[in-house]
């Protein structure tokens, strides 16, 4: 019953957000970059603007905090990062890490590399291996300094690790569009090519492991559109350009490194006969942590010490990796929470 009542209720908001199809919005490509229309969805929806809201991440709320902030900032290249990254919701740092490391990250992964890259050269694919063996060259590469600062600075919010580090191999074999995976969706490539938004509390970093060029297979951003109130829907390729905005391509040379906000919009741009390799990790000011048993064993499968970890560091990855509590823990109901009883 109460999930008929759902049902119901979601489709009533959904007919009120978007009533017709039309050439711009069309089957689940209804996602808006309308001001009116995304007010209209927040106000329909409101139990996510409060989720955000709760979790202090409106992001233009955030962003006027932050330009006071950069105010009394001292002229830095770490500034100037920030600064980038808070008004456009993204950021690409060159030649950020060095060959040496980003080889051997690709030396010491060569034979999950090798599996991913086994398939069919005829088909559009995105596959993945998440929870990477970790080592002292990978966890450096994850838990940066500068990075994580950055993130914190613009998500204004102490974050944690959401998800564990991923391998990432995106091949193509066929351009698409919004338009084509409507009217044929069961050719779609299993690729996220069209514009979407991701988790809207979430920051996401990708460190380029081949070099990316302006005709590869790329990523590409709508700059600025970190500061809407986003909807979860996918937004056709008829709404990006009636806006006639800027698109930007995230490209890039081996070691290059990208930040991107869950909220701004994006899309895997596929060049026919181009490929891509990353490896991709998210954090969170604490929600949506992925915490899977089964990645936690991949992690640490070549015996990785997390508690030699700095004491910051083991904090950040702590929903990943629960640290061991002397007391144990109590369930409750779904919940299973810390035992904080100590007695007389």
């Amino acid at each position: 019953m109460l999930n008929y009542i759902k049902s119901k209720i979601s489709k009533f908001r959904k007919k009120i957000y978007n009533p017709r199809e039309t050439d711009e919005y069309y089957g689940e490509f209804i996602g808006s970059l309308n001001f009116w229309k995304l007010l209209l969805w927040n106000f329909l929806y409101f139990e996510k603007f409060f989720f955000m809201f709760r979790n202090n991440q409106i992001k233009l709320f955030n962003y006027f905090k932050l330009r006071i902030k950069l105010r009394n900032m001292k002229e830095s290249e770490f500034k100037q990062r920030l600064n980038f990254l808070n008004s456009n919701g993204y950021l690409i740092i060159q030649d950020y890490f060095s060959l040496e490391q980003i080889n051997s990250i690709l030396n010491d992964n060569s034979d999950i590399i090798n599996e991913l890259k086994s398939v069919d050269k005829e088909i559009s694919t995105y596959r993945r291996f998440r929870g990477v063996p970790l080592n002292q060259n990978l966890v450096n590469i994850w838990l940066d300094d500068h990075l994580i600062n950055l993130m914190e600075g613009y998500m204004n919010s102490k974050i944690y690790s959401r998800m564990y580090p991923t391998l990432n191999f995106t091949q193509c074999t066929e351009e698409s569009s919004s338009k084509k995976i409507y009217e044929n969706p069961k050719k779609a490539p299993k690729t996220a090519s069209y514009w979407h938004v991701d988790y809207s509390t979430t920051m996401s970093i990708t460190v380029f492991l081949s070099d990316i060029g302006p005709s590869d297979t790329r990523m590409q951003i709508v700059p600025k559109t970190n500061l809407n109130l986003n909807t979860f829907y996918k937004i056709s390729d008829e709404t990006v350009e009636k806006k006639k905005i800027k698109i930007v391509d995230c490209i890039g040379k081996k070691g290059s490194v990208m930040i991107h906000c869950g909220n701004v919009v994006h899309r895997m741009k596929g060049v026919k006969g181009s490929n891509r390799l990353g490896i991709h990790y998210m954090f969170s000011p604490g929600t949506n942590i992925a915490l899977d048993v089964d990645f936690i064993s991949s992690s640490l499968s070549k015996n990785y010490d997390l508690e030699n970890l700095p004491h910051n560091k083991r904090e950040i990855v702590k929903g990943l990796f629960p640290k061991k509590v002397r007391q144990g823990y109590n369930i409750k109901g779904q919940n299973i929470l810390f035992n904080n009883f100590k007695g007389l």
